[in-house]
């Protein structure tokens, strides 16, 4: 298997395991990588994922020996699989974190625009180097500008230029960055914070987030509130409102003694 996979205290670790070749993405890495996701997504035990990888890198893109000698159809079907397998971090009703070492390059880049959160280590690299084979980024564009800003966007794709973690936090690319010893133990104490979180609201807001870049401003506000309408309605959220309220009460009449 070149994914390993693991869960712990409701949070899943899906590990790229194919250091050999800087986990490169295969046919088989992702055939691995689908059935890890689908597994992941209908576990109720599971309230985040996390996606790193093994060795040196955490992805330095499509394994671009595959290519070689196939139609430019056959590469549009095998790189479309690839976009597609990304997206279902995004389908999937748990948020996801990835943990970053090393390099994300080009369709590893790219695999971490599809998570809802970004750490990378002091040592990771970050580029698109795409354009320095004679082609764009395949898939990703339009959610790196999204998140860099069209300018930064623009400059990474076009120039295929590599840049660190602590640029890659300066544009927005990661949310932190950390030393290597504390990736793993930062992206893990980051799921747990999400995860002691009742999972309706958590994967609300996922959802909620996911769509509101197509809706207007109006739109979005219609939408999160018929999400909190929904999520407020059932008993946990009631619970912990009883519990909020009896709370306050407390304090507030040993205050008034």
């Amino acid at each position: 298997m070149l994914i390993d996979l693991s869960v712990s205290n409701r949070i899943a670790c899906s590990t790229l395991n194919r250091p050999d070749a800087l986990n490169a993405i295969n046919q088989t890495l992702l055939d691995d990588l689908e059935a890890a996701l689908h597994a992941t997504a209908s576990d109720t035990e599971v309230d985040v994922v996390i996606v790193t990888g093994t060795g040196r890198a955490f992805c330095a893109g499509s394994d671009i020996k595959e290519l070689e000698g196939v139609s430019p159809a056959e590469a549009g079907r095998m790189i479309r699989r690839e976009a597609e397998i990304c997206r279902l971090f995004e389908e999937i009703p748990q948020p996801t974190i990835a943990a970053i070492e090393g390099y994300a390059l080009g369709g590893g880049a790219a695999l971490t625009l599809y998570q809802n959160i970004r750490v990378a280590s002091e040592t990771a690299l970050f580029g698109f180097p795409e354009v320095k084979l004679g082609w764009n980024p395949a898939f990703g564009m339009a959610r790196l500008s999204r998140l860099v800003g069209e300018g930064p966007a623009a400059f990474l794709m076009m120039s295929g230029h590599t840049i660190s973690a602590d640029e890659a936090l300066r544009i927005g690319l990661v949310d932190r960055v950390v030393p290597p010893p504390s990736l793993m133990e930062t992206a893990r104490e980051m799921a747990e914070r999400i995860a002691r979180n009742p999972s309706v609201g958590v994967q609300a807001i996922k959802k909620i987030m996911q769509g509101e870049t197509l809706l207007s401003p109006y739109e979005a506000d219609d939408t999160e509130l018929c999400a909190f309408v929904e999520c407020i309605d059932k008993e946990d959220a009631q619970k912990r409102i009883r519990a909020f309220a009896a709370r306050r009460l407390k304090g507030k009449n040993g205050k008034d003694r």
